[in-house]
Protein backbone atom coordinates (compact mmCIF):
# COMPACT_ATOMS: atom_id res chain seq x y z
CA UNK A 1 0.00 0.00 0.00
CA UNK A 2 2.82 2.39 0.91
CA UNK A 3 4.67 1.77 -2.35
CA UNK A 4 1.55 2.23 -4.48
CA UNK A 5 0.65 5.44 -2.64
CA UNK A 6 4.11 6.90 -3.12
CA UNK A 7 4.09 5.84 -6.76
CA UNK A 8 0.66 7.44 -7.32
CA UNK A 9 1.79 10.84 -6.05
CA UNK A 10 5.29 10.83 -7.51
CA UNK A 11 5.56 13.76 -9.85
CA UNK A 12 8.82 12.84 -11.58
CA UNK A 13 8.49 9.74 -13.70
CA UNK A 14 11.66 7.75 -14.04
CA UNK A 15 12.81 7.09 -17.62
CA UNK A 16 10.99 3.99 -18.88
CA UNK A 17 14.00 2.69 -20.81
CA UNK A 18 16.27 2.88 -17.76
CA UNK A 19 13.68 1.18 -15.54
CA UNK A 20 13.36 -1.70 -18.02
CA UNK A 21 17.11 -2.16 -18.21
CA UNK A 22 17.56 -2.11 -14.44
CA UNK A 23 14.60 -4.43 -13.80
CA UNK A 24 15.62 -6.85 -16.55
CA UNK A 25 19.15 -7.06 -15.17
CA UNK A 26 17.86 -7.47 -11.60
CA UNK A 27 15.48 -10.26 -12.62
CA UNK A 28 18.34 -12.11 -14.34
CA UNK A 29 20.53 -11.67 -11.26
CA UNK A 30 17.96 -12.82 -8.74
CA UNK A 31 16.82 -15.72 -10.97
CA UNK A 32 20.26 -17.20 -11.52
CA UNK A 33 22.36 -15.72 -8.71
CA UNK A 34 22.43 -16.05 -4.96
CA UNK A 35 21.21 -13.07 -2.97
CA UNK A 36 22.58 -13.27 0.58
CA UNK A 37 19.83 -13.29 3.20
CA UNK A 38 16.95 -13.55 0.72
CA UNK A 39 15.72 -16.89 2.05
CA UNK A 40 15.74 -15.59 5.63
CA UNK A 41 14.12 -12.22 4.92
CA UNK A 42 12.28 -10.91 7.97
CA UNK A 43 8.80 -9.40 7.97
CA UNK A 44 10.30 -5.90 7.87
CA UNK A 45 12.55 -6.78 4.94
CA UNK A 46 9.67 -8.38 3.10
CA UNK A 47 7.56 -5.28 3.76
CA UNK A 48 10.26 -3.02 2.31
CA UNK A 49 10.71 -5.28 -0.74
CA UNK A 50 6.93 -5.35 -1.25
CA UNK A 51 6.71 -1.55 -1.06
CA UNK A 52 9.47 -1.19 -3.65
CA UNK A 53 7.81 -3.65 -6.03
CA UNK A 54 4.40 -1.95 -5.57
CA UNK A 55 6.03 1.44 -6.23
CA UNK A 56 7.65 0.12 -9.42
CA UNK A 57 4.35 -1.40 -10.54
CA UNK A 58 2.88 2.11 -10.74
CA UNK A 59 5.38 2.92 -13.51
CA UNK A 60 5.86 -0.43 -15.19
CA UNK A 61 3.19 -2.97 -15.95
CA UNK A 62 5.77 -5.74 -16.05
CA UNK A 63 6.52 -6.29 -12.39
CA UNK A 64 5.07 -9.81 -12.37
CA UNK A 65 8.43 -11.34 -13.33
CA UNK A 66 10.17 -9.23 -10.67
CA UNK A 67 7.76 -10.37 -7.95
CA UNK A 68 7.90 -13.99 -9.13
CA UNK A 69 11.71 -14.03 -9.13
CA UNK A 70 11.81 -12.71 -5.56
CA UNK A 71 9.14 -15.16 -4.37
CA UNK A 72 10.85 -18.12 -6.07
CA UNK A 73 14.09 -17.28 -4.29
CA UNK A 74 12.34 -17.01 -0.93
CA UNK A 75 10.31 -20.23 -1.26
CA UNK A 76 12.55 -23.04 -2.47
CA UNK A 77 11.10 -26.48 -3.01
CA UNK A 78 7.37 -25.69 -3.15
CA UNK A 79 6.19 -24.73 -6.63
CA UNK A 80 2.56 -24.37 -5.53
CA UNK A 81 3.51 -21.91 -2.80
CA UNK A 82 5.58 -19.91 -5.32
CA UNK A 83 2.69 -19.66 -7.76
CA UNK A 84 0.09 -18.94 -5.04
CA UNK A 85 2.21 -16.29 -3.32
CA UNK A 86 3.06 -14.60 -6.63
CA UNK A 87 -0.62 -14.61 -7.63
CA UNK A 88 -1.71 -13.17 -4.29
CA UNK A 89 0.94 -10.45 -4.54
CA UNK A 90 -0.16 -9.52 -8.06
CA UNK A 91 -3.82 -9.37 -7.00
CA UNK A 92 -2.89 -6.88 -4.28
CA UNK A 93 -0.64 -4.87 -6.64
CA UNK A 94 -3.24 -4.66 -9.39
CA UNK A 95 -6.01 -3.87 -6.92
CA UNK A 96 -3.97 -0.99 -5.53
CA UNK A 97 -3.28 0.26 -9.05
CA UNK A 98 -7.00 0.19 -9.90
CA UNK A 99 -7.71 2.27 -6.79
CA UNK A 100 -4.83 4.69 -7.43
CA UNK A 101 -5.65 5.19 -11.12
CA UNK A 102 -9.38 5.47 -10.31
CA UNK A 103 -8.65 8.22 -7.79
CA UNK A 104 -6.44 9.89 -10.41
CA UNK A 105 -9.42 10.04 -12.78
CA UNK A 106 -8.79 7.14 -15.17
CA UNK A 107 -11.96 6.33 -17.14
CA UNK A 108 -12.39 2.57 -16.78
CA UNK A 109 -15.82 2.57 -18.47
CA UNK A 110 -14.50 2.73 -22.00
CA UNK A 111 -12.27 -0.28 -21.33
CA UNK A 112 -14.88 -2.62 -19.81
CA UNK A 113 -14.95 -5.02 -22.76
CA UNK A 114 -11.17 -5.41 -22.70
CA UNK A 115 -11.20 -5.77 -18.90
CA UNK A 116 -13.86 -8.51 -19.17
CA UNK A 117 -11.82 -10.32 -21.85
CA UNK A 118 -8.72 -10.10 -19.66
CA UNK A 119 -10.59 -11.54 -16.69
CA UNK A 120 -11.92 -14.44 -18.80
CA UNK A 121 -8.54 -15.27 -20.33
CA UNK A 122 -6.90 -14.92 -16.91
CA UNK A 123 -9.34 -17.45 -15.50
CA UNK A 124 -8.68 -19.87 -18.38
CA UNK A 125 -4.94 -19.44 -17.84
CA UNK A 126 -5.37 -20.17 -14.14
CA UNK A 127 -7.31 -23.37 -14.84
CA UNK A 128 -4.76 -24.54 -17.42
CA UNK A 129 -1.80 -23.55 -15.25
CA UNK A 130 -3.24 -25.37 -12.23
CA UNK A 131 -3.53 -28.59 -14.23
CA UNK A 132 0.06 -28.25 -15.45
CA UNK A 133 1.33 -27.36 -11.99
CA UNK A 134 -0.13 -30.54 -10.55
CA UNK A 135 1.56 -32.69 -13.22
CA UNK A 136 5.04 -31.21 -13.45
CA UNK A 137 7.78 -32.33 -11.04
CA UNK A 138 9.40 -29.70 -8.79
CA UNK A 139 12.79 -29.82 -10.56
CA UNK A 140 11.27 -29.36 -14.01
CA UNK A 141 9.04 -26.56 -12.72
CA UNK A 142 12.07 -24.70 -11.32
CA UNK A 143 13.97 -25.01 -14.60
CA UNK A 144 11.03 -23.96 -16.79
CA UNK A 145 10.19 -21.15 -14.35
CA UNK A 146 13.76 -19.83 -14.52
CA UNK A 147 13.81 -20.08 -18.32
CA UNK A 148 10.52 -18.17 -18.64
CA UNK A 149 11.76 -15.47 -16.24
CA UNK A 150 15.00 -15.28 -18.24
CA UNK A 151 13.16 -14.81 -21.55
CA UNK A 152 10.94 -12.11 -20.00
CA UNK A 153 13.96 -10.35 -18.45
CA UNK A 154 15.90 -10.46 -21.72
CA UNK A 155 12.89 -9.03 -23.55
CA UNK A 156 12.67 -6.26 -20.95
CA UNK A 157 16.37 -5.51 -21.46
CA UNK A 158 15.90 -5.53 -25.24
CA UNK A 159 12.97 -3.12 -25.05
CA UNK A 160 14.85 -0.84 -22.67
CA UNK A 161 17.96 -0.76 -24.82
CA UNK A 162 16.07 -0.25 -28.08
CA UNK A 163 13.91 2.56 -26.67
CA UNK A 164 16.97 4.16 -25.08
CA UNK A 165 18.88 4.45 -28.37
Amino acid sequence: VVGAAIGAVTVVQLPDALMKIVLGAFILFITWGKVPGMKTLTGTGLGIASAIIAFLSMFLGATGPLLASVVATMIPGDRKAVVATSAAGLIVQHGLKVIAFGLAGFAFGQWLQLIAAMICTGYLGTVTGSKLLNRIPEERFRLVFKLILTVLALDMLRRGILSHT
